[in-house]
């Protein structure tokens, strides 16, 4: 039997003419069709998203899951695959609520515009002043110097503290040692500044003891202090040494508080007499000094390194 050949066109017109009369679908049709079926009967792989806790640890145990993701339950049948959402009961703040800390800072630090270490160049004033001292200090002696910084002003301002401060003292303790008739007597500038002049000469010459500048031990005797004052008056005076009035003292919860209130009124007074007696040069080196105080003081500090560990800076 031989062998008939067709060529397409041929091929094509039977093909068309046999399936129409058989009533069968054509091939485009089954194409359709074994999809739809292929659809039908195909289960989809599940999608991290859709899996739900513990079927993800089972598929990926090593990796942790994230304590602000939702939880999600997913069912799955024959047909179609539908999906639940379980609301979370994380406390974690969501990602995009989460406000930055420096949200409340000012614009300029918030956006802060980098510029080169070169781009501008810092404006020095020149320096137009005369150092040196500024008064006229010719002919003077010790006490001339002394009273161009402790003026008669200043002086009869700390007596008047010390006599006010020695008051109140006395009329809040009746009973104390100093209530008693004759033992206090007002402070006199005159007197100050003998008061003033004992102390600087206590730096002059070393003791153990304050009391020892009275004492009338043939090694230790001092006959100047005890000829201009008595050791009694001395400690007195130290004790009621005052610089302001207490009663006007602000409390902490003020907002005019000044830890330095107590010595504020000396603190201002050098602060405008050091300018007009004395200008530094151009080049000044500034250092501070820890002076030695073992009381209580809320600015007082404490560096092992220093010889006194203790003092104000």
């Amino acid at each position: 039997m031989s062998k008939k050949s067709f060529s397409a066109e041929e091929a094509y017109q039977i093909l068309s003419t046999a399936d129409e009369s058989n009533g069968e679908l054509s091939f485009s049709d089954s194409l359709s069709n074994s999809d739809s079926e292929s659809d039908v009967n195909y289960e989809p792989v599940l999608s991290s998203g859709t899996l739900t806790d513990s079927e993800e640890e089972e598929i990926r145990p090593a990796k942790r899951r994230r304590s602000g993701e939702e939880a999600v339950a997913s069912t799955s049948t024959a047909g179609a695959s539908t999906s639940t959402a379980v609301p979370s009961t994380s406390t974690a703040v969501p990602r995009q609520e989460r406000v930055r800390s420096h949200a409340s800072l000012p614009y300029a630090l918030q956006n802060p515009s980098w510029l080169p270490p070169n781009s501008g160049e810092a404006s020095v004033p020149p320096f137009t002043a005369q150092p040196g001292v500024q008064v006229d200090t010719e002919n003077f002696t010790p006490i001339n110097f002394f009273n161009l910084i402790f003026m008669e002003d200043m002086l009869a301002s700390v007596v008047a503290q010390c006599n006010l401060y020695a008051q109140q003292f006395i009329l809040q303790n009746p009973t104390s040692y100093y209530a008693r008739p004759y033992e206090w007597r007002d402070l006199t500038v005159e007197e100050f500044k003998v008061f003033f002049g004992l102390t600087f000469n206590m730096g002059l010459t070393k003791k153990n003891e304050l009391c020892s500048y009275w004492s009338t031990h043939p090694i230790h005797h001092m006959p100047l202090f005890s000829a201009v004052m008595p050791r009694t008056r001395y400690l007195m005076i130290m004790r009621f040494l005052h610089f302001s009035d207490k009663t006007q003292y602000p409390p902490q919860n003020d907002p005019n508080y000044d830890r330095l209130y107590k010595i504020r009124p000396i603190l201002n007074y050098f602060s405008e007499v050091f300018p007009q007696l004395f200008t530094p040069d151009q080049h000044i080196c500034v250092d501070e000094s820890l002076v030695k105080f073992s009381g209580r003081l809320k600015i007082k500090q404490f560096i092992p390194s220093k010889r006194a560990h203790y003092g104000v800076k």
